[in-house]
This record gives structure tokens, C-alpha cells and sequence, in this order.
């Protein structure tokens, strides 16, 4: 089924890199005090040390924008995207914060978190509004569907179309609302770790 997810909605991931993350829940489910915090796109700045991936998504997005020529982003795949400096609060919280005591009679699935962000993005909207937080033009963004794209890698693994969280739940326990995706990329720009065209 489509999101949006809750901590109650059963796991079936599609592809290894889904699986690798439910692999990860059980090992932690073996333990007598854990909290689960499940994201479904996380944003930021660029990596400070070079990575395997050559960037995050919303690199990659805006390096597309800025390109001589359109670039496929895909309208049915629905993600809650999140900013790093949300999930790291999060973190913060529950390290500092957290009471096993409190928690010692939950069910494994209270114990779930859905940590999405404020809002729900397909790929190509999301790019619309990359696109408006850094002055860029839109015209490179070519709204279709993964199986309309004609290029190999879109078709290399596959990948879920919704996979929106309800994440009410966790920011109810933080006391405050995550920030929404314009205003943390804009943030980034405050902060000169990403550019925004003049």
C-alpha cells in the first residue's frame, strides 16, 4: 500500500538497500532499550568528506537544474523530505533525553518513530521548489514517470513510489515542528553552505 506510513505499518521493503534498513530494525529489536527513527529522504548541505555517493539528492537536484539540457524527475514517487538539522535534533533528544523506564512496557512498535518532514514532495516538485529556494530556472525539470524514463539507471533497481510518513507522532514528543523544505534549504544558503544564484 501507499503512504502516508505510521509506525504501525508493516515493513515490505522492494529492493536491497530497503532491506539492508529492516535488517538493521531486527538486529535492534534484540536489544532492551532502543528507539527506531525511520526517514524517507533526508536534505543538506554537501557532505564534508568525500562519500561513495556522489551526492545527496538535493546535489544532485540542483546540479540538474543548472545543467544545458532537461533532466527526468520522477511525479509518482512521493517522499516526506526532512532536514538533517531536524533529524539530528531528534537524535540529540532521544540520546539525551530518553528514559528506558518509561518505555520498558512498549510494544515494539511504539517504539517506532516516522521522522519525515513537514510536507509531501514528488521528485519533480520537489525539484520546482529547489529551484525556487536557489533562483534557478525550472525549465531543466521533466515531470514523468520512472517507467516512461528512457534511460537504464532509471530502470537498474526498483524503487517504491510512495513512501510518505505521518510523523506527527515524533514532533508532538519534541515539542516543536520540523522545518519546512524551502525554509531549510534557504537556511543552508544563510548559512553559505549551499549558493543561491543572484
Amino acid at each position: 500500500p501507499d503512504g502516508p506510513y505510521t509506525n504501525k505499518s508493516m515493513a515490505n521493503p522492494i529492493n536491497a538497500y530497503g532491506k539492508t534498513k529492516l535488517m538493521a530494525e531486527e538486529n535492534l529489536k534484540q536489544l532492551d532499550d532502543y528507539i527506531i527513527l525511520r526517514s524517507s529522504g533526508i536534505y543538506g548541505p554537501p557532505p564534508p568528506r568525500k562519500c561513495s555517493k556522489k551526492a545527496t539528492f538535493l546535489q544532485m537536484t540542483e546540479g540538474f537544474l543548472k545543467a544545458s539540457e532537461q533532466s527526468p524527475f520522477f511525479s509518482e514517487e512521493k517522499r516526506s523530505h526532512i532536514y538533517v538539522r531536524d533529524v539530528v535534533r531528534a537524535i540529540v533528544h532521544f540520546v539525551l533525553h530518553y528514559d528506558a523506564s518509561l518505555y520498558a512496557d512498549q510494544v515494539s512498535f511504539e517504539r517506532i518513530y516516522c521522522m519525515g518532514g513537514n510536507g509531501t514532495w514528488a521528485r519533480d516538485k520537489y525539484a520546482e521548489v529547489v529551484a525556487e529556494a536557489l533562483n534557478l530556472k525550472k525549465d531543466n525539470i521533466q515531470p514523468m514517470t520512472r517507467a516512461e524514463c528512457k534511460f537504464k539507471w532509471a530502470h537498474a533497481f526498483k524503487s517504491p513510489a510512495d513512501i510518505t510518513m505521518e510523523s506527527s507522532r515524533l514532533y508532538e514528543l519534541l515539542g516543536e515542528p520540523c522545518v519546512p523544505l524551502k525554509e531549510g534549504i534557504e537556511d543552508m544558503v544563510m548559512r553559505n553552505e549551499i549558493e543561491k544564484v543572484q
